[in-house]
């Protein structure tokens, strides 16, 4: 059960939720350079993001759906590939961002277990990905709804998303609690790609499974037209970050 819930907590941390707070430009490649720390030692990966489908509806609104491939923390190979939606509403400005949804939280776990199979050298049948499908249920949603009109200090409802992983000892029950969540001021934010005027956002992600619960005050800047370009995440309230993703460049379709 350890080793399941490491794993979903490494998805929910890849998780690099974007936002007009969004890149509506299909094909776009969001590439990003995540540090982590752990006890003492210090890891650096490449992250990218692609912007895989755009669709807009009769009434303006925008969806966006997201690819993000990044490694597994603790091995070599091991990569898993995660998706993400965000809409966007241009009648009041406002961006959807799905941190974690029902149907791709599923669909990041099934990846996430790929990735740890072909990492140590084996490859699911159809079948097997099935079984696994049908033993994972998903209930309820993690949301951020942005404008660029929200004042400082805004805060969102506390919210829960519930995993039912089905296993041979019996049902195992995650929660992945979104709470405290705020706009957190506007700043100008410098990374590699460039410099953005960004909406900051802090909240709690707490996930609990099996007795064991797991605490990550996280902090994202936001850039109109980009999305995520710096995020942060600290195990302690006001304390250093021990993942730090920032965004290295921006690659437009030709």
């Amino acid at each position: 059960m350890k080793k399941v819930f490491t794993l979903v907590l490494a998805a929910f941390a890849a998780l690099g939720v974007s936002a007009q707070y969004v890149c509506t430009q299909k094909g776009t490649v969001l590439n990003y350079e995540r540090t982590l720390t752990v006890e003492g030692n210090t890891e650096t990966s490449e992250i990218v993001s692609t912007v895989c489908e755009v669709s807009t509806a009769a009434d303006g609104v925008v969806t966006v759906r997201e690819q993000t491939v990044s490694p597994i923390p603790g091995t070599v190979m091991g990569k898993t590939t995660e998706y993400s939606v965000s809409t966007y509403n241009p009648a009041d400005s406002t961006t959807t961002l799905i941190v974690a949804g029902e149907e791709d939280s599923k669909q990041s776990i099934v990846e996430m277990i790929k990735g740890q199979a072909e990492a140590a050298g084996a490859v699911l049948s159809d079948g097997q990905i099935a079984e696994i499908e049908g033993n994972i249920k998903v209930k309820g949603e993690l949301v951020l709804n942005l404008s660029p009109n929200m004042p400082d200090g805004t805060k969102f409802k506390n919210q829960t998303l519930t995993l039912t992983l089905k296993m041979p000892q019996g049902s195992q029950i995650i929660k992945i609690n979104l709470w405290e969540a705020k706009i957190a001021g506007r700043e100008k934010v410098t990374v590699p790609a460039g410099t953005f005027d960004c909406l900051k956002v802090c909240y709690l992600q707490r996930t609990s499974a099996g007795g064991n619960v797991d605490k990550s005050y996280v902090t994202d800047w936001y850039a109109e037209g980009v999305g995520t370009v710096r995020s942060e995440v600290a195990t302690e309230k006001n304390g250093e970050p021990v993942a730090v993703n920032v965004l290295k460049s921006i690659v437009k379709p030709q």
